[in-house]
């Protein structure tokens, strides 16, 4: 049988408010497939009372169903980890900071990625670029690209040409 985000709601929010982790994990799950504001709130409020000891993947879990609920909604709650020590979490808040905003939001979302000193975070960013921006920054992609490919080592290199030869180059 199927049912909808609404049948699941009130179990979640009382998961999301206790204190039993064990359940965390499939609870954010079953959240992401029934998306709810009002169970997607109990979990952002978990996020941030358990911030810094939530497991990795639970929190990128937890941002996913936030997200399939509403962006804009948890962007504060989610934004917090653009600091975070994990690159992982770091390319996870700025993916979903992202989401749905127009290009010159993503151009100044971006500017700290691709600064990061983590070569996964810098990559992400420029994929970031790719599959979300259609129109290049009011200075130019080139321009705004500038401070960060001067900064950057060999091993950044390669994957900046691709990601130019691609947003430059007609197919």
């Amino acid at each position: 049988r199927s049912f909808d985000a609404a049948f699941l709601t009130e179990p979640l929010v009382e998961v999301f408010k206790a204190d039993n982790e064990k359940l965390y994990p499939l609870a954010a799950k079953l959240l992401l497939f029934r998306p709810a504001a009002k169970a997607g709130d109990a979990l952002a409020e978990l996020v941030e009372r358990k911030a810094g000891e939530l497991p990795a993947a639970l929190l990128s879990r937890s941002m996913d169903a936030l997200l399939a609920i509403d962006p804009v909604r948890y962007r504060d709650t989610i934004g917090k980890y653009l600091e975070d020590k994990d690159p992982t979490m770091r390319m996870r808040a700025v993916t979903a900071l992202a989401a749905g905003r127009p290009d010159d939001e993503i151009y100044a979302i971006l500017r700290k990625s691709l600064a990061d000193p983590h070569d996964g975070v810098f990559r992400h960013a420029l994929r970031m670029l790719e599959k979300r921006t259609e129109l290049p920054p009011q200075e130019g992609l080139v321009q705004y690209l500038t401070p960060y490919i001067t900064k950057t080592d060999a091993k950044r290199t390669p994957g900046f040409l691709e990601f130019m030869k691609r947003r430059l180059l007609p197919e």
